[in-house]
């Protein structure tokens, strides 16, 4: 059982907290733990890396213990249109992207935190947060830890920012429906993106001679057309003009999962001695493929920030919020314009939803009124 003092604990062990736990550690003298509720040996989806993350890989000292992971060379999508558009990688900045085994990718960066001396908890569950005088006490199913800042790296929960009134702004109810599989050696490592009338799909190539395809629809539309049964969601796959071809050289090996894949944000992503980061503070559309870059982007800034109160007593969290918020209202912008060029099912629920554009309330740089709920910012709300 644990009773131990920590200048920091990072709440959740995937990339936004292996990221923060890696930057204090590396760029401080702040002692470190993380608390991750798993052992790392459990299925989690992201599975690629664009090249523009390459920078954030290097600032964090890990780009060169990539090695178990398959290069990634570009992405083809059919949107608005029937025919497959290519974007090839090679002729972008930083080259070749990564398709992760993302359990290793998790452990690489875990191992790193030990390896510069923090303190990993792996299989321990977050069970109590109290405030005190001096920080933080957690109480966790290995003892209580004590600590005079904490980052909630915990994903979607948010618990740390739930447990200080925090609240979760959701804008749509996305949920990807997840098939893996064995595919032969002949197979590109392209990613494919394609529309279809309730929704979206993709499907990418991953190390060890498998494949992953992805269903995304609403909470909603995946329960009425009954496509998180396997049979149906495999159904749904054979009708697609250009993923099906993949997936005719793919044997399925296990059952499907289904996880949230929603736009959402907090109204307020920090407090005294606590930031969010990662899918805790903002999550993405995985059209965007913001998850992962941003979730050790914001990682950083998180640690940047928790050192800064720490060392020198000075803040600049309200400027993370709202730096963020900036970002976020760019990224609204550019979503909406992608679901908006995709006009071949006008009266499709799934892609009437999407019509809207959507606006932050400008209140909400500081606090966010009673009244403003995205879900209401629907072309047609009433769908939900």
């Amino acid at each position: 059982m644990l009773d131990s003092q920590f200048d920091v604990a990072v709440l959740g062990g995937g990339p936004a907290g292996t990221a923060a736990a890696l930057v204090l550690l590396k760029y401080s003298n702040l002692s470190v733990v993380v608390v991750e509720k798993s052992d790392y040996e459990n299925f989690r989806i992201g599975e690629s890396l664009s090249p523009g993350v390459t920078p954030l890989l290097d600032y964090l000292g890990i780009a060169d213990q990539l090695d178990q992971h398959r290069s990634s060379f570009g992405i083809r999508a059919a949107w608005n249109s029937d025919e497959m558009h290519s974007l090839d990688f090679m002729y972008t900045v930083h080259g070749q992207g990564i398709s992760l085994n993302r359990k290793t990718f998790d452990q690489t960066l875990a191992n790193a935190v030990v390896d510069r001396g923090g303190t990993l908890l792996t299989e321990t569950k977050l069970e109590h947060l109290s405030s005190t005088a001096q920080g933080w006490q957690i109480k966790t199913s290995r003892g209580i830890l004590r600590s005079k800042f904490c980052i909630d790296a915990t994903g979607k929960s948010a618990v740390l920012a739930r447990h200080q009134g925090s609240r979760r702004l959701l804008y749509d109810h996305l949920v990807g429906v997840v098939g893996i599989g064995e595919i032969d050696k002949d197979d590109d490592s392209f990613t494919e993106i394609e529309a279809c009338e309730h929704g979206w799909w993709y499907s990418a190539k991953l190390p060890n001679q498998r494949a992953i395809f992805v269903y995304l629809s609403d909470s909603d539309l995946i329960q009425r057309d009954k496509l998180n049964k396997s049979e149906n969601w495999l159904n749904g796959l054979r009708k697609t003009q250009h993923l099906v071809k993949r997936a005719n050289r793919c044997q399925f090996t296990s059952s499907i999962r289904l996880f949230p894949a929603n736009t959402a944000h907090l109204d307020k992503m920090y407090g005294n001695n606590w930031i969010a980061a990662g899918d805790a503070a903002i999550s993405y559309d995985p059209l965007s493929a913001r998850g992962i870059p941003s979730a050790l982007d914001t990682g950083i800034q998180a640690a940047r920030l928790a050192c800064g109160w720490l060392t020198e007593q000075t803040s600049s969290l309200d400027n993370y919020q709202a730096n963020s918020l900036r970002n976020f209202q760019e990224y609204l912008n550019v979503w909406t314009r992608y679901y908006q060029l995709e006009q071949r099912w006008p009266t499709s629920t799934f892609w009437r939803r999407r019509q809207a554009i959507i606006q932050l309330d400008p209140t909400c740089q500081l606090t966010i009124g009673k009244d403003f709920q995205p879900s209401n910012l629907y072309l047609n709300k009433q769908d939900y």
